[in-house]
């Protein structure tokens, strides 16, 4: 038997949370059109990406900074 997918919840439109959450998801929904890297990742193991951290982390916050 297959379930149906969940429906999202019913939002109060007049909460100010609702408002906030609508305008962080717009938010975050423009930041990868702006988002440029030059930083290539390649022949690295999975396991090993924890050590990327910092750069990667650096890089989105310069990249935010700068939008």
């Amino acid at each position: 038997m297959i379930r149906p997918a969940p429906a999202p919840p019913a939002l109060d439109p007049d909460n100010p949370r609702t408002v906030l959450m609508g305008r962080v998801k717009e938010a975050l929904m423009a930041l990868p059109g702006y988002f440029n890297s030059t930083t290539n990742i390649e022949g690295i193991d999975a396991s090993d990406l924890f050590a990327l951290n910092t750069m990667l982390g650096t890089t989105i916050e310069v990249q935010v900074v700068n939008t």
